[in-house]
């Protein structure tokens, strides 16, 4: 036997085998010791390994990850961190999964979230999908997550088969953890043909915002506890030491998360071929959209968000979305009263605006102030990233914060002390406005031609109000482009 070497990664027919094991032990209704004790002739013929399995075996007893009885039958050392099998055998480059059948198998579960991000088929594909299932069989499996024993992708399929009673077959993925099974699922509706922009869109952020947050906590404390803590008491706080003491790790860590999200949103623009702000602004519309979904509690939204005929941008979703935290009741009456989409947001603010209008008199801007953005050392990244940057309040939300358009999207949530009066006449307000209203046309569009968001960045970010000749015709010629006139 080799010397034992906990750190040496698995092979693919290593890997196969311990996921073969694992399935026995944890997938299973029988008793353990009558399954997952298996011969070495079982698995050989289970896994159509045609030779060499009890070398294979004994390299993983030497590593610890397998164990033998005097019988010669063999199964998963109790020992053994399965989850670090699963790791090291990531590092060569191996798929953690294991196509094999075990009987009797558990029930498979249906995971609410995961079923959620699956768009539900129009009755005319149910229809040809079923009559396929019934003429041909189900060809391909139904991918289940190993752990969990909770379907990944086939839940139409398992529908279909469990009412004519169709056979199907499983195939088994292992994951470290929830997000990243997540991340395959997101994956996988993204390499579907057919899918409407929305729908693009909708899956890249949640792609985004699944990875953009994985970096660790310096601090070793709960970050959510510390900076509730401090948004709570604020600067008078008795325990005021915690800020004190973890300011810095805290810094430290809000740098961290800005370069990770920096890096998830240059990694996915380069894999899927669109910006980076487009990925990130993919992750703000994904947001909304489950923001949106879950406060008015109708789940058949989903769908409806994405899908072509809905008449509702993603800056009016983005909108909703915010109104629904404190008004569910009334977005929801508004969209049952109509379901097309269409003035939905106009119906929604007039409704809300009837029941209360918030004092304006603590909060120094109105709504169409055009403003400069002066982003501080703890503002938010989106914020801090368009520091200098001119926009437009769109909405002032009570006494303490406000909206504010920008040349590629909305900010929100922004502080009185994050805004400087951009001081301009009338006019130059009025040519302001209308400008960015232009601009915010154009942020609905996917442009993935550097040049032209140069421009546009440009736009935004220069004071030119009342645009110059030349600037002008260069606008124009990018509406006209991008079909716009």
């Amino acid at each position: 036997m080799k010397k034992k070497n906990k750190e040496d990664p698995l092979s693919k027919q290593e890997l196969a085998i311990v996921n073969y094991l694992k399935l026995r032990k944890f997938c299973t209704d029988a008793d353990p010791p009558e399954i997952e004790l298996v011969s070495d002739v079982q698995i050989a013929a289970d896994l159509e390994i045609t030779q060499g399995a009890q070398q294979l075996l004994e390299g993983l007893a030497a590593k610890g990850v397998v164990k033998c009885d005097r019988q010669g039958n063999w199964g998963l050392s109790d020992r053994v961190d399965y989850q670090q099998s699963i790791e090291r055998a990531a590092q060569t480059g191996d798929s953690a999964e294991a196509e094999v059948e075990v009987e009797p198998v558990k029930e498979v579960k249906i995971d609410p979230e995961f079923k959620s991000l699956i768009i539900p088929l129009t009755e005319e594909e149910r229809s040809l999908l079923e009559a396929d299932l019934i003429e041909h069989g189900c060809l391909d499996p139904l991918i289940v997550w190993l752990e969990e024993n909770v379907f990944l992708d086939g839940h139409n399929r398992h529908e279909i088969c469990s009412k004519h009673n169709i056979k199907y077959q499983i195939k088994y993925l292992s994951f470290r953890d929830r997000e990243a099974a997540k991340e395959w699922m997101l994956k996988k509706q993204l390499g579907r043909r057919n899918l409407t922009n929305e729908s693009l869109s909708y899956y890249r952020g949640q792609l985004y915002n699944t990875l953009k947050n994985k970096v660790r906590n310096p601090t070793g404390q709960n970050q959510y506890l510390v900076d509730d803590i401090n948004q709570l008491w604020g600067q008078n706080d008795p325990k005021a030491g915690i800020e004190n003491q973890t300011s810095v790790a805290q810094k430290n860590q809000r740098t961290d998360r800005d370069d990770q999200k920096a890096r998830t949103a240059e990694k996915l623009a380069e894999e899927y071929r669109v910006g980076s702000k487009t990925i990130k602004r993919d992750g703000e519309y994904a947001a909304a959209v489950d923001t949106l979904v879950e406060r008015v509690d109708l789940p058949e939204l989903r769908p409806a968000l994405l899908s072509k005929k809905f008449k509702l941008s993603k800056i009016d979703t983005r909108k909703l979305a915010k109104e629904a935290i404190e008004h569910p009741e009334i977005v929801k009456q508004a969209y049952n009263s109509n379901k097309s989409g269409k003035d939905w947001v106009k119906t929604v603010q007039h409704q809300i605006k009837k029941l209360t209008e918030e004092p304006l008199e603590s909060f120094p801007f109105e709504k169409d102030d055009v403003v400069i953005i002066r982003a501080a050392e703890d503002s938010e990244y989106e914020l801090r990233a368009r520091s200098s940057y001119w926009g437009v309040v769109e909405e002032v939300k009570g006494k303490f914060s406000c909206s504010v358009l920008v040349y590629d999207g909305v900010l929100e949530n922004v502080r009185a002390t994050e805004l400087e009066d951009a001081n301009i006449s009338a006019d130059l307000k009025k040519s302001a406005i209308a400008l960015m209203n232009r601009l915010q046309k154009i942020a609905e569009i996917e442009i993935v031609d550097p040049m032209v968001n140069e421009v546009l960045c440009g736009i935004g970010k220069r004071k030119m109000f009342d645009l110059p000749v030349v600037q002008n015709k260069i606008l124009n010629l990018i509406e006209e482009e991008l079909g716009m006139n």
